[in-house]
């Protein structure tokens, strides 16, 4: 069952502990279908890194948060 998004710094044992996450490519398909699954599954993020090769000002939206997308 997916559990809802949380801050970074909240600390629920019932709950798995927030990962970090990078993301090769997240501007293309395959990236932003990654990003899609990720946030319906609820997936437990606390630092996402997107990386995209034309990221020049380019922000993704995940878990309630704008990402700055990187160079890669």
């Amino acid at each position: 069952m997916p559990t809802a998004p949380r801050a970074p710094d909240e600390h629920r044992p019932d709950l798995p502990p927030l990962r970090k996450a990078l993301l090769a490519g997240a501007t293309g398909l395959v990236g932003r279908t990654m990003i899609a699954v990720l946030e319906q599954r609820g997936y437990p993020v606390g630092t996402l890194k997107p990386l995209a090769s034309r990221a020049e000002g380019r922000t993704m939206t995940f878990g309630g948060k704008e990402w700055p997308v990187e160079v890669a």
